[in-house]
């Protein structure tokens, strides 16, 4: 991403599709859980915001998910750091899919990225 700034919040997508053999990410790997029911979409796409937060001494980004709080990882560029928050994210919705868990909601278009900014007293 050319011209990433390390304070601006990220959005990055996955896709699941079900392919009559199960679900499975936009680059093949296979996501185990239940079969999309005849009838329904057999893709979605999910869009999550990703907050990149700088190391203090600018060496990596480590990753919030909001929307999968479980979710770390962290890359030592802008560009490493969204590749690996797309590795843990789909391996947090294949966990959630293996358990029987709801799979969130995309966030991307709502979750906002805001300062707060507070005083503290000088000793």
């Amino acid at each position: 991403m050319p011209n990433a700034k390390a304070s601006d919040a990220k959005q990055i997508w996955i896709e699941l599709v079900d392919h009559g053999g199960g679900l499975m990410t936009h680059d093949g790997s296979a996501v185990r859980g239940r079969r999309a029911p005849r009838g329904e979409a057999r893709g979605m796409e999910l869009r999550y915001a990703v907050v990149l937060e700088p190391e203090a001494d600018g060496t990596a980004f480590n990753v919030i998910v909001p929307a999968l709080p479980k979710a770390h990882t962290w890359g030592s560029t802008v560009d490493e750091a969204l590749a690996m928050a797309h590795e843990v994210i789909e391996l947090c919705i294949s966990e959630r899919r293996d358990r029987g868990e709801e799979i969130p909601p995309s966030d991307a278009g709502t979750a906002r990225l805001e300062a707060v900014t507070i005083s503290i007293r000088v000793a």
